[in-house]
């Protein structure tokens, strides 16, 4: 059986999430290459983000298929709104003095919860 799209959504954050927390050295070099005068976020990540919303709207219109989510909804629509919505927790707790991974977890599960609400 296939995984829903918000918990397949939810794991690949986490594998991530895991990633950093086991590498926090690389999340403070990114920090500091963040706040770096040089660095031009649109650029770096536009692309990535394209082909993110595109994989994650295949996923969508899976579960659309399968009546998980409503088919009036625009799949990539949905998966912009998710993948910015989640940028802009995770970067915003990347981006204080003390970043608190823990914080960031429980502030993407309350994400997913709100989400996964609003469309089953």
């Amino acid at each position: 059986m296939e995984i829903p799209f918000i918990e397949r959504f939810y794991q690949l954050y986490m594998k991530g999430f895991e990633f950093a927390m086991s590498n926090f050295d690389l999340v403070l070099a990114g920090k500091k290459a963040m706040l770096s005068e040089h660095f031009i976020q649109a650029n770096l990540t536009s692309n990535a983000m394209t082909q993110a919303i595109h994989l994650f709207a295949e996923f969508i219109k899976k579960d659309q298929k399968s009546g998980r989510i409503r088919e009036n909804i625009d799949a990539e629509l949905l998966a912009g709104v998710m993948l910015e919505l989640l940028n802009k927790i995770t970067f915003e707790e990347y981006l204080k003095e003390d970043i608190d991974l823990n914080l960031i977890e429980i502030k993407i599960r309350q994400f997913i919860e709100i989400f996964q609400k609003g469309i089953e």
